[in-house]
């Protein structure tokens, strides 16, 4: 038992980096380990919790990776020390997972991957050697970051109409739709900025009192304002239009007139959509179903340490390693490792540009080199590609929801950052 001990001890100083005192009798100096190893804000780890969590983390790293053994220890020290900056932010926040809502999330996750409970477990301690407590803790911290991220971000994160109809536009005239356009042209009031301020007001009252009278027919409006001028514009190609025209009209609905006008040398134009049309006669997105492998990063130090350990993973799935394995034993999307990476349709709109580029042009089936995104480094997997039609109410909800999950992600990034930088942290 005596060896067996002085074994386990010896590994642990190697995961640490510590030498330990052995006595001339071959006994271990153990007090070594209970003395205090970091020091995080009023939190205190000695040497043998910190061993503890640095073999845990160092078992999540890839097989044979190729780094030297300083820079490993750095790197995994440091995310023990996020590990317990934001277990302190969740105990001063009062957050917490209840056991149903733990239920809940292990009940999904086995649901999502076509398992029952048992099965899902033992594909979980399989994969990633977690234990059910431990996977439980793993899914009740998820929660928690989650409740965390609504609480302290979620609030204060808003979509504005305008940076929809942003993405509706660029969205539209990534599409080529093809809009059949009347204008009502209006000259510009005559005068300083100052002075044509009323008369501007005055002319956007006139034709729209015109517009509710003659049911939006900007033919006969023309006739009843003074100066006015129609021009049926005919089929435009919103690809080729300005974009602030392009951003004005793509929100409008077939028979819509723009409230306001756009105003350019030639004066003021009231834009009518008499129709609209892309390509295919459908307002198409491009989806690919996808799977991906993330290494989180946060600086640059980071970024730069996490590419190399991604760059080895490429070459293992180069080599025959099987991507949903690998994916479930080492990706940093909890969400989406389980199911061994897989994301499921995701169109091109909802990922942010890097993510939604590779994953347009990578070849079916084929590994992509590492993609550096905000948010670390993707390896991703495209099993199938489609196109799907989308009405302006699902199309509007989806980019919506897609922007304020960015959104947050980012935010809550740079308060880890935040997080880290004010805290006071001694390794002794």
């Amino acid at each position: 038992m005596r060896h067996l001990l002085i074994s386990l001890v010896c590994v642990l100083s190697a995961a640490t980096g510590w030498a330990l005192d052995f006595g001339p009798a071959g006994e271990t100096n153990l007090k070594g380990l209970d003395e205090i190893a970091v020091v995080i804000n009023e939190e205190t780890i000695t040497r043998r919790q910190l061993a503890k969590e640095l073999a845990v983390e160092r078992r999540m790293l890839p097989k044979g990776i190729n780094l030297p053994e300083g820079e490993i220890n750095e790197q995994l020290t440091e995310r023990v020390i996020m590990n317990h900056l934001l277990k302190q932010m969740e105990q001063r926040g009062d957050f917490s997972a209840s056991t149903e809502e733990i239920d809940r999330a292990v009940a999904m996750v086995a649901q999502q991957n076509g398992l029952d409970k048992a099965q899902l477990l033992r594909r979980v301690r399989r994969d990633t050697g977690l234990d059910e407590a431990a996977f439980r803790a793993q899914m009740a911290s998820n929660i928690v970051q989650d409740k965390l991220k609504q609480a302290l971000i979620g609030r204060n994160i808003n979509i504005s109409p305008a940076t929809i109809e942003t993405q509706i536009a660029q969205i539209t005239r990534l599409n080529e739709t093809t809009l059949y356009l009347q204008d009502l042209l209006l000259p510009i009031p005559e005068g300083s900025a100052d002075e044509r301020g009323p008369a501007v007001k005055e002319t956007i009252r006139q034709v729209s009192e015109a517009l509710n009278e003659h049911n939006d027919d900007l033919a006969q409006v023309a006739q009843v304002v003074p100066k006015a001028k129609f021009v049926d514009l005919g089929a435009v190609n919103i690809a080729q239009v300005p974009p602030r025209f392009a951003e004005a009209v793509s929100r409008l609905s077939s028979g819509e007139v723009l409230s306001t006008p756009v105003v350019d040398q030639d004066g003021m134009h009231f834009l009518k959509v008499r129709a609209k049309q892309s390509q295919s006669g459908q307002a198409v997105v491009d989806q690919a179903n996808v799977a991906h492998i993330l290494l989180r990063a946060q600086g640059k130090e980071d970024f730069i340490a996490q590419q190399r350990i991604a760059e080895q993973l490429v070459s293992q799935l180069q080599q025959g390693a099987d991507f949903a394995e690998v994916a479930r034993r080492y990706s940093q999307d909890p969400t989406s490792a389980v199911r061994g990476g897989e994301l499921g349709w995701v169109g091109a709109d909802e990922m942010v540009p890097e993510f939604a580029q590779a994953m347009l042009q990578v070849p079916l089936g084929e590994i992509t080199a590492p993609v550096q995104t905000p948010y670390g480094w993707h390896i991703l997997k495209v099993n199938d590609r489609r196109q799907v039609d989308r009405s302006d109410d699902v199309l509007r909800a989806r980019i919506r929801e897609s922007l304020y999950n960015k959104y947050l992600e980012d935010a809550w990034q740079q308060r880890l950052i935040q997080l880290r930088q004010q805290a006071y942290v001694e390794i002794r």
